[in-house]
């Protein structure tokens, strides 16, 4: 079968996998409880590393994965010139598979083949998906091939014609079918011999049994009864539960020994024990030493994974508390810097004194002693500002050695110095409750009994005063000998995270300066040290379980005192054999010694060379972890220490800066009120000058004075010789209303002789006599009127019930709108004037 576009993402492709041939990808694969647990205890006790099995390609579900890789252009192409014949259903392509001849299909019965599900609308989302699926995909089919050296995934170029492609894909399946009947004909063949082999063993066996029955016909089988020589029953757990309900004494169990060891296990002095034997060791425990052994384990691991747990919490609360911090210094420093200052206070001063004297004494501002005078208050200003500048840059830096001598950076050193010894004490206790543990489980297996506890080492300690000593000398400790907190008496109760160190803050960590020549020349940097770490660690290492001569059972009794005391100084020379006398005898070789010879070597048990190398490796565990304990905390504290002084150095940073950008400021305020006093003519400080922090701005839109009016220039009215001009027509209206006032008119209306007697006076010439000469207001055309016009002009304008008057209201809007470019208004528009006029009006 062949499927076609499916599955074309990863979700898809493991679903389909999985109902094929059942594959779960490893990922997703449920993990087991036992391996949970392993995972759980190598955090306790790492397991020895194991190489990765090697990959292999499984067969799957299906074959081969076709994938043919065409460019996004030529897949567009392809698709856009797809067309369907509706009579026949046959699919072309307009330009690789066109009709064989315009008369045998009609190129308009074809149809452009655009499905939903496969539209030209979403051919370019579809691809881009299929391009982002493709790399999880590629992850799955790593795991499948149809043989370990052939690989699912077939890539196949589809750029060139189709013919050549079909004869890519068709080598690709060839080459699996002839590797298909090349490994049945082998299996067949396999089959065959196999089948041959058997057929020729059941012969020789059926006449070998003939043989033996004739030849032991007389012989009498062994009794069930009886075992087997040398044969044993395993014991099981049931069975010892009876014999094993107390913990047996040491002598019982030496009493005992040579009994429990299996004669099956080799013999020579160190003979190590095969770590695939021990499972089976621990299945022969006795059921009290098992679970003692097991409750022990469980403890061990409880504790430490309680107190690691612990010690996370606190050091991620450390570092959240100190990135906090950080950032307050930081964000209360600039919060100091910017703080407001009377700066402003005295600039607002100078400029209003500046601009009221020179309001008041415009002309004394061109003197050259007023100009000395103002250059000198300008510089007494920028004193003033310089001295507000200094005092807070004082203030600032006052605050900053505030911080510096608080003590925070110390205290915070100090809360990582009590995070390292707790891991360290923790560290040391799973290393001696392990090393109890092996001790206790291989002396259970050798059958010689649980040995006596060791009581654990002096406590922990290098942040007391008096386990830290003089912190400014680090002596660097002898082999062999007791560390510095040896002294301290042991905690007596499960010892807890101690959230603040025992001792002064500060004496963790110390800053050596650098070393100058004669010549002031740097030969050596500054560096922080820690001197309290190497104690610690000094401490650490005498928990080390030191190793011992194995001592057969027999041979375990009491020593004379004399021997007794010789023993521990033997061990502490570091002797691999026991000590000799003085007459050349060992007292340890297995028992009394002759005069005349020695015994040979007692054999030394596989379990306890097996122990040895166990704790050795429990040691090596623990040193390891000793020295990434100590570089971490070198790390951490040096980070603590170089990120709280880059903090200091940057908060000076921050004073010079700003303390510099505000002189500047001050520099360029100076400039500008100066050229303000050089100014010709002299000029005001009409803009705001203000100095936010460091910076100085200049407000052109806040401005101090009012500015100069604007000088309008008048109007100029565009004159017709038909037409009455604005001015001429005040002057009418101030002729008209004369002439209403002396006659006494009410109501706006004027007398027509009053009306005709004005027209004539302002535009008919008088002659010479200049008594009665008026200006001429009138338009040019309107001079050459005569007295009969004027007088039919005034009759217009005479109507019921008032003859012999004309209304002055009419006669203004009548010469005002004569001639006008807009026209004669509307009636409508006439009453909203007049409407708008009306309140206007006087009373009466």
């Amino acid at each position: 079968w062949v499927l076609v576009g499916f599955p074309d993402d990863a979700k898809r492709l493991q679903l389909f996998e999985r109902f094929l041939s059942g594959w779960v990808d490893p990922a997703a694969r449920e993990r087991p409880r036992a391996e949970i647990k392993k995972a759980k205890a190598a955090l306790v006790a790492p397991a020895p590393p194991l190489e990765p099995p090697p990959f292999v390609l499984v067969p799957g579900g299906y074959d081969l994965h076709v994938r043919l890789n065409v460019e996004a252009d030529e897949a567009v192409r392809r698709a856009a010139g797809l067309r369907e014949d509706a009579a026949t259903q046959v699919t072309y392509h307009l330009e690789d598979r066109p009709p064989a001849s315009e008369t045998q299909v009609i190129y308009e019965r074809l149809n452009p083949i655009n499905a939903l599900e496969s539209c030209m609308g979403t051919l370019s989302r579809r691809m881009h998906q299929f391009d982002i699926s493709q790399g999880e995909v590629d992850h799955v089919l790593g795991h499948f091939g149809p043989f370990p050296d052939f690989p699912r995934l077939v890539s196949i170029d589809a750029g060139p014609p189709c013919d050549e492609v079909c004869a890519a894909l068709d080598a690709r399946i060839e080459e699996l079918l002839g590797r298909r009947r090349a490994s049945r004909d082998q299996e067949i063949s396999e089959q065959r011999a196999a089948e041959e082999a058997a057929a020729e063993a059941d012969a020789t066996e059926g006449s070998a049994d003939d043989a033996e029955a004739d030849d032991g016909s007389e012989e009498q089988p062994a009794s069930a009864a009886e075992p087997a020589e040398g044969g044993s029953r395993r014991p099981s757990r049931k069975d010892s539960k009876s014999s094993a309900s107390r913990r047996p004494s040491r002598k019982e169990s030496m009493e005992t020994a040579g009994d429990t060891i299996s004669d099956d296990l080799p013999v020579g002095n160190l003979e190590p024990l095969a770590l695939a034997a021990l499972p089976g060791i621990a299945e022969k425990l006795e059921d009290s030493a098992f679970n003692l052994l097991l409750e022990q384990w469980r403890d061990l691991e409880k504790e430490y994974l309680m107190n690691t747990s612990q010690l996370f919490q606190w050091h991620r609360a450390q570092l959240a508390d100190f990135a906090a911090g950080l950032n307050g210094i930081e964000r209360r420093f600039v919060d100091l810097l910017q703080r407001p200052d009377n700066k402003q206070h005295l600039v607002d001063e100078f400029v209003q004194s500046f601009n009221a004297f020179s309001e008041e004494y415009p002309d004394m501002r061109k003197q050259d002693e007023t100009k000395e005078e103002f250059h000198q208050r300008v510089d007494d200003l920028q004193v003033k500002l310089h001295d507000v500048i200094e005092q807070s840059r004082s203030e600032s830096m006052a605050h900053k050695d505030e911080v510096v001598c608080s003590g925070w950076r110390e205290a915070q050193i100090d809360v990582m110095a009590s995070q390292v010894q707790h891991i360290v004490r923790v560290e040391a206790r799973r290393y001696h409750a392990a090393c109890q543990l092996l001790s206790d489980f291989y002396h259970s297996a050798m059958g010689v009994g649980l040995p006596e506890a060791r009581p654990e080492p002096p406590k922990i300690d290098a942040l007391s005063p008096d386990a830290q000593g003089q912190p400014e000398v680090v002596e660097e400790p002898k082999k062999g000998g007791k560390s510095k907190g040896g002294k301290a008496k042991a905690a007596a109760a499960p010892e807890h995270v101690d959230q603040e160190p025992k001792k002064a803050g500060g004496t963790c960590c110390r800053w050596v300066s650098q070393k100058l020549n004669e010549a002031g020349e740097v030969i050596a940097k500054g560096y922080w040290e820690f001197p309290f770490l190497q104690d610690l660690l000094d401490q650490a290492r005498s928990w080390i379980w030191k190793l011992e001569d194995f001592v057969p059972p027999a041979a375990a009794e009491p020593l004379p005192a004399q021997e007794v005391a010789a023993a521990p100084k033997a061990k502490a020379k570091g002797k691999a054999a026991p000590k000799a006398d003085a007459k050349g005898k060992d007292k340890n070789a297995g028992g009394a010694q002759d005069d005349g010879g020695s015994a040979p070597p007692k054999r030394t048990d596989p379990l306890y060379v097996d122990l040895q190398q166990a704790l050795l490796a429990e040691r090596v565990t623990y040193a390891h972890r000793l020295h990434m304990i100590h570089t971490w905390a070198e790390k951490r504290m040096l980070h603590i220490a170089v990120s709280v002084k880059d903090v200091f150095d940057q908060c000076d940073d921050w004073v010079k800066c700003r303390t510099e950008m505000e002189k500047r400021a001050v520099e360029g305020l100076v400039d500008i009120l100066k050229e303000h006093i050089e100014s010709d003519p002299p000029q005001l400080v009409s803009c705001r000058l203000t100095i936010e922090g460091a910076h100085l701005h200049r407000h052109p839109n806040v401005r101090l004075q009012h500015p100069a009016p604007e000088i309008i220039p008048p109007a100029i009215e565009a004159t017709a010789p038909f037409r009455w001009k604005i001015s001429q027509l005040e002057n009418l209206l101030e002729v008209v209303d004369g002439s209403a006032k002396a006659f006494r008119c009410t109501g706006g209306v004027v007398p027509s002789r009053c009306l005709h007697m004005t027209l004539s006076r302002l535009t008919q010439d008088c002659g010479e006599d200049l008594s009665t000469k008026e200006q001429v207001l009138v338009p040019a055309n309107w001079s050459f009127c005569e007295l009969d016009q004027l007088q039919s002009l005034c009759g217009l304008f005479e109507k019921d019930p008032f003859p012999g008057c004309v209304d002055a209201v009419e006669f203004m809007l009548h010469m005002g709108l004569l001639h006008s470019p807009v026209g004669w208004p509307s009636l409508s528009e006439l009453l909203e004037v007049r409407k708008f006029l009306e309140p206007l009006a006087p009373s009466g």
